[in-house]
């Protein structure tokens, strides 16, 4: 996972916008990376984290110059669609354990490991058949 940060971070870094104080510059970039690498750790831990792409871009994008925020989009945009999807088809090669997509009835989340390419736990794999109905799949 750590890479994936990483990774984003290299691609984004180059276009952060300079103020012109090397200590606020050394901030800004610290943000940011912090920043890409929280979301990354959230959409590998948390699989009902809605909309990453946005919530990165909304956390980051001050620190770039506004002729530059588009393609900063683009660029979150396509780490992070690759980095799903490589969730998705094969969590263990990367390192990421993902819980079960179910809450409780109290409303928290499972706490328990998801069966690989399910999404849900032993005890609520028969969810998934109830949300890919409520889908329409």
């Amino acid at each position: 996972m750590h890479k994936f940060s990483r990774n984003l971070f290299r691609e984004l870094a180059p276009a952060i916008a300079s103020t012109g104080n090397p200590e606020r510059d050394a901030a800004e970039r610290q943000h940011v990376l912090e920043q890409c690498e929280l979301v990354i750790h959230r959409i590998a831990t948390e699989p009902h984290f809605k909309d990453p792409e946005r919530f990165l871009f909304q956390a980051i994008r001050t620190r770039f110059l506004f002729q530059d925020q588009r393609w900063v989009r683009q660029v979150i945009d396509r780490r992070l669609g690759e980095f799903k999807r490589l969730v998705l088809e094969d969590p263990e090669a990367i390192g990421v354990v993902l819980n079960c997509a179910a809450y409780s009835s109290r409303g928290r989340p499972c706490r328990k490991q998801a069966i690989p390419g399910l999404g849900f736990c032993e005890a609520h794999q028969d969810w998934a058949g109830v949300e890919a109905e409520a889908v329409g799949v």
